[in-house]
């Protein structure tokens, strides 16, 4: 689910002629994503990116969280996002 927020990120950068720099020989990451919506002063995507990665990516993936409800939570900004390239 995490992989399809960066996804969605692309394509919401890509509508908004935005392009993600990173670093020489590196992935993107996610303090990539965050500047470049802090730069484009969206902080309302910015506040649904960083939900979703803490929910999705830190707490579901790494920490194991199976909290229904939580993930469910994660979802919720995940669709935001999306909702936001439409």
């Amino acid at each position: 689910a995490y992989n399809a927020v960066l996804l969605a990120m692309n394509e919401f950068l890509k509508q908004r002629n935005f392009v993600v720099v990173k670093k020489p020989h590196s992935r993107k990451n996610i303090d990539d994503y965050k500047r470049a919506l802090s730069d484009m002063e969206e902080y309302d995507v910015l506040n649904y990116l960083n939900s979703s990665y803490n929910i999705l990516h830190l707490y579901g993936y790494y920490d194991g969280e199976c909290s229904l409800k939580v993930i469910a939570t994660g979802f919720e900004m995940a669709y935001k996002i999306i909702r936001q390239i439409k």
